[in-house]
């Protein structure tokens, strides 16, 4: 039997309850989720694409397009499509990968199967890059504080009197207008689902059954509460390791253990070993004053009560 092609994208942005998201879609028995998340098979055809078209590039520029190519197990045709064999009697196939930051990939899923369904999860975008930095300094990759992270990544405009954020910086990840225009081009305001984190932090349970509406499956199914993924700083960076260890997790607890009790587990250990660090008000209003115009126009795109980001 051919098998059907992926129809449902969850598609983030980062740091913004999309893996909960991911979870929660995966529960539902209509609703088969690629058991690996992030295989980001279309960034890597978007790449191919690329290099395929003879279109000049620079070393740096080659050197991260193969970087991209090799760096997944899933990023070939057949690779990605063994995700989902034995998914056929499911009414949705899905998988989440952050595609919502890569634009070019909304076109190439259009061509893939024009008819999916996107979803979008989005965070203030101060509070996103916040959580991204904190997730980094959970992971013991940045030993700078969060003044130092994005003060390395902002230069002041002398004409326009402002703080901007430098090219290719995760600060842009926050500009969510630019990357949802394509999505909403390619596949319409009826089948791109926008949900805030905000709202899915405060009440899951319901945001779940709307979503379960939108996608015309059983609402009244109750997923199990998750909280898939929390940032902050350890108390022992030595401890975080061990819990961070992939290799420990498939080679000992994911034979054993279903999926939901080892992100419950997982939960436990960074709430228990992880705590909270606040931004400076200065950072702050510096970054209130880089996404201002941002969040004005987002509000008016997606026609979403936006003030309490303001």
């Amino acid at each position: 039997m051919k098998a059907m092609k992926v129809n449902l994208f969850s598609i983030g942005a980062m740091r913004a309850a999309s893996t909960s998201i991911y979870h929660y879609l995966g529960q539902h028995p209509e609703i088969y989720m690629s058991p690996v998340k992030e295989p980001d098979y279309f960034i890597a055809e978007y790449c191919r694409r690329r290099l395929a078209s003879g279109k000049a590039l620079s070393k740096r520029q080659h050197e991260s397009i193969e970087r991209i190519l090799n760096s997944g197990k899933y990023r070939t045709a057949e690779a990605y499509q063994s995700l989902f064999e034995g998914a056929e009697d499911y009414k949705y196939i899905g998988e989440a990968s952050c595609y919502l930051h890569h634009p070019p990939t909304a076109e190439l899923i259009h061509e893939y199967n024009p008819h999916s369904k996107i979803i979008i999860c989005l965070r203030n975008p101060i509070d996103r890059i916040h959580s991204e930095y904190m997730l980094y300094v959970r992971d013991s990759k940045v030993d700078v504080s969060f003044s130092e992270f994005i003060s390395s990544r902002i230069i002041w405009n002398k004409d326009k009197n402002v703080w901007e954020p430098q090219s290719a910086n995760r600060l842009n990840k926050g500009f969510y207008s630019k990357q949802i225009a394509p999505w909403l081009y390619c596949f319409g305001k009826e089948n791109v689902k926008i949900f805030l984190f905000e709202d899915i932090a405060r009440d899951p349970a319901h945001i779940c059954q709307l979503l379960y509406i939108w996608l015309e499956v059983d609402s009244a199914f109750k997923p199990e509460k998750v909280h898939a993924q929390r940032s902050g700083k350890p108390i022992s960076k030595k401890l975080m390791r061990v819990i961070n260890n992939n290799y420990l997790i498939r080679r000992y607890a994911k034979p054993v253990l279903p999926s939901l009790l080892r992100i419950k587990i997982r939960d436990y250990f960074y709430k228990t070993f992880l705590k909270k660090e606040k931004m400076s008000v200065h950072i702050q209003d510096i970054l209130k004053i880089i996404y201002f115009e941002e969040i004005n126009q987002l509000e008016k795109m997606v026609s979403i009560d936006l003030s309490k980001w303001k």
